[in-house]
């Protein structure tokens, strides 16, 4: 190895040392990449909630509140999605959101 503790192209390290020092490096870039993954997921579930709030307002629906007074903003969700299919049903791109929510669901426990 040389000083920054990489392997020199001319010599051939010992079985140990791969076995040393791989499977670390390996597994946080695993982690990493999962990390990364979880982020990307959370920020399209954001985006798509936030495409539903653009979407309600756009239809001049009035916001909810909850019983302590906060409101409530609707969420890219089966339940808002069909509440808005009055507002937008007949524009062409409305099939594909509700098959974009309908992919995104999850499928029920098993029992």
């Amino acid at each position: 190895m040389d000083r920054h503790g990489k392997f020199a192209s001319s010599s051939m390290p010992q079985p140990e040392e791969f076995r040393r020092r791989l499977p670390r490096e390996w597994v946080l870039g695993g982690w990493h990449a999962g990390q990364l993954l979880d982020e990307a997921l959370t920020r399209s579930m954001e985006a798509l909630d936030r495409l539903a709030i653009l979407l309600w307002s756009a239809a001049c629906r009035q916001f909810e509140r909850d019983r302590a007074g906060d409101l409530r903003l609707p969420a890219f969700r089966q339940g808002y999605l069909d509440q808005m299919s009055a507002n937008y049903g007949q524009q062409a791109s409305w099939p594909a959101l509700r098959v974009l929510r309908g992919s995104l669901a999850l499928p029920p426990p098993e029992r």
